[in-house]
This record gives structure tokens, C-alpha cells and sequence, in this order.
């Protein structure tokens, strides 16, 4: 009897993705569902990832449904802590604690604020969130991100719907206090949807937020770790911030070489280039009419010149050239996609590697993304 033994798991090996047991192997450079143990239709919003993503494979995945665990690199999920009951529902972001490898902590921004939960690894359905929202006030909360100089400042920033910018230095439960994280922002009814660091954020204190619309609409930048903010839009258009929706940030990993940022906006804008640390953009061609909603870039960047956006009904399209020109990257998908969130695992550090999308009321997908088609040998016996 002749028989068919594929061995792209043994590539994948190669590649450093361990296929974890009993997952499917993925189809190269095709999207395919990803979203066992997801009460679905739902919104995928946001993913992060266990800093040891590559040996224990855990990924969290927030929804409009509450937020999941995954120890299967995603091919299948369990529902943790309470959800609408603890206004934990809508989850807009995710942030595991830089301690995580000891306290297994993970982070929400929600509609109504920040909250965490301990032993996220291992915590059930049904299992209590803890608000640490305090002095934030009843807001709906964006995006949360940790400073890459946490072991020293201590900081987690928090981005709000129409009432700026906070950060706060001592997490400490339900007694965790914050601050306003510059003035210019908060007085601005601003609504900050991303944040991105420079590499160099110990030092230089740099950090840049894109905003939704308001006064500041488009980029903002602080060289002080978020004390104070200045515009950072020469070249964004439209002229009027009130138009301008930036809904995502993406920073080359090689920043301090090429100075190099990305912007998506919404409302038919496109994405946004910028090569001198945001002193000016350049408007892509190739993204006219795009609803950008996420952004993701190639962790060899500096290499292979990859950018991925996300747009509302036109699923996600790739650039091989730095933005230069754009393809669609839709094969798999059932039809057309409302693109909320993209992701890559950051233990991954060359292609191929694994693109997570969140979907606008639908699942997670999930591809093994590469530049080049493997072909796949056989054995016959």
C-alpha cells in the first residue's frame, strides 16, 4: 500500500515553529481558522503573548466576548476569569505583566477601565478580574502598553477614549494609583489608539502614540516618557487633526538605523511612512480607500522590508518593499474580512513566522507567513 507522509512539520521544525502536539499543521501563505473553544461570531480585538511563546506556546486573545488563553500556539482556546459581569467584555488590549515568567499576571484595557488577573496561565472561567482602574475614572480604556524599562521605571501607560493619556508607577492591586501622562493630550478630548517605544526607550525616553481624531489627532511624540507631547503629523494628511484617525503605530525594530514608522488611518486614509523618526510622512501609494485598522511588522525587518495592514472589509494586505507597493494576502479567508488586530509572536525572529489576525465579528485566523513558497517533499512506500 502506497502512502503519503508529509514532512512539514520536520520544516517547521527547522524554521524554529514547533507545531505543539495535536495542532494541525498550518498551510503556508493561507489564512486558516484558528478559534476552537471561541464562542463565535465574536470581535478579536487584541493578542499578547507569553515572553517564552516559544517553548510553552501560550497566547491570549481579547474579544468582545471576554478574553482567552491558548498553550497551543492558538489552535485552541479556554475562556478566562468572568466576563460582561465584571465589565470585562469588551476588551480593547492586552499586556502581560514584564514579570510574567514569575507572576503569570495579564493586563486589559476595557470599556470601562484597566484590569488584571494572576496566574493567567492557569486561571478558569469565572475567575475574578481585579479593577486597578482608580484614578483613570469610569473610561473606556484603548490600549495599555509596559515601558521596555520596567525594571527600573516601573511604568504602565494607559490610553483612553477622549480623556488622554495616563501612566501609573506603583501596581498594587486594587489600590493601584495613576497619573496623568502629559498635559497636551488629556486636554484635548484625544482618543489613543497605539503606542510604540523606540529600542532605545531605557536612554532616550522616546515613545510615540497615534490618536483618534481631536485636536491631536494623528501622532504624538514625548522624548520624557510621556511627560509632555508634541506633534509629530507634517505630511499626515488631512490637514484637519479632527479627520486625522490614526489607529496604528508599527515601529522598525531596527529604529535607531533607519528612523523608520508606520501609520494606519482610518476613514479612507491609508498608511503613512515616515524615515525620519516622525519629523515628516509620506503617504503610501497602493493604500488609497484603506480603512486601516492594524498594523504589523516583519521582526527581520531591516531585511526583508515586510509590513502588514489591516482594514475594515479589505482583510489584510502585505508589502514586500517597505511600503513601496502592497498585495492582498486573503487566500483562505471565507469571503471578506474586517481586519481588527494583527500579531506576530515576538520569539519569532525571521520568516516564516506565525501572523495572527483578529476579525470583526468572526475568529482568529492564523497563517505561517513567507516571502517564498516551501515545497513540501513526500515519501511513497
Amino acid at each position: 500500500m502506497r502512502k503519503s507522509i508529509a514532512v512539514f512539520i520536520l520544516i517547521l521544525l527547522l524554521f524554529g515553529i514547533a507545531s505543539p502536539a495535536g495542532a494541525v499543521p498550518p498551510t503556508y501563505n493561507t489564512w486558516y481558522p484558528t478559534s476552537t473553544g471561541i464562542e463565535i461570531p465574536v470581535d478579536v480585538t487584541a493578542f499578547a503573548f507569553s515572553p517564552s511563546y516559544a517553548g510553552d506556546h501560550t497566547v491570549y486573545a481579547g474579544t468582545y466576548g471576554g478574553v482567552y488563553r491558548s498553550t497551543d500556539s492558538g489552535f485552541h482556546w479556554t475562556p478566562i476569569g468572568t466576563t460582561a459581569a465584571e465589565s470585562a467584555g469588551s476588551i480593547n488590549s492586552l499586556a502581560v505583566s514584564p514579570n510574567y515568567a514569575s507572576d503569570k499576571t495579564l493586563f486589559v484595557g476595557t470599556s470601562t477601565g484597566v484590569l488584571m488577573i494572576s496566574n493567567a496561565d492557569t486561571a478558569a472561567a469565572g475567575t475574578d478580574w481585579v479593577d486597578i482602574t482608580n484614578d483613570i475614572g469610569d473610561s473606556d480604556v484603548l490600549v495599555i502598553a509596559f515601558s521596555p524599562d520596567y525594571a527600573a521605571d516601573k511604568t504602565l501607560f494607559a490610553g483612553t477614549f477622549g480623556y488622554g493619556m495616563y501612566k501609573t508607577t506603583n501596581i498594587n492591586g486594587a489600590s493601584t494609583s495613576w497619573s496623568v501622562a502629559g498635559n497636551e493630550l488629556n486636554a484635548t478630548s484625544s482618543r489613543i489608539r497605539s503606542i510604540v517605544f523606540t529600542p532605545d526607550y531605557a536612554t532616550s525616553h522616546t515613545l510615540f502614540v497615534g490618536v483618534d481624531g481631536g485636536d491631536r489627532g494623528g501622532v504624538n511624540k514625548s522624548t520624557d516618557g510621556g511627560a509632555s507631547w508634541t506633534p509629530a503629523t507634517n505630511g499626515m494628511l488631512p490637514d484637519d487633526p479632527l479627520h486625522r484617525n490614526v489607529m496604528a503605530l508599527a515601529i522598525s525594530p531596527v529604529y535607531l538605523t533607519d528612523h523608520t514608522l508606520f501609520a494606519g488611518l482610518y476613514s479612507g486614509q491609508g498608511v503613512f511612512k515616515s524615515t525620519n523618526g516622525g519629523e515628516s510622512w509620506s503617504w503610501l501609494p497602493g493604500t488609497e480607500n484603506a480603512y486601516v485598522q492594524a498594523l504589523a511588522i516583519s521582526p527581520s525587518y531591516a531585511v526583508d522590508q515586510t509590513l502588514f495592514y489591516g482594514g475594515d472589509g479589505g482583510g489584510v494586505n502585505v508589502s514586500t518593499s517597505g511600503g513601496a507597493s502592497w498585495a492582498g494576502l486573503n487566500a483562505g479567508f471565507n469571503g471578506d474580512k474586517s481586519v481588527l488586530a494583527l500579531a506576530i509572536p515576538p520569539t519569532q525572529r525571521k520568516q516564516p513566522f506565525n501572523l495572527f489576525a483578529g476579525t470583526f465579528s468572526d475568529q482568529v485566523w492564523q497563517m505561517l507567513y513567507g516571502k517564498f513558497q516551501v515545497y513540501v517533499p513526500f515519501i511513497h512506500q
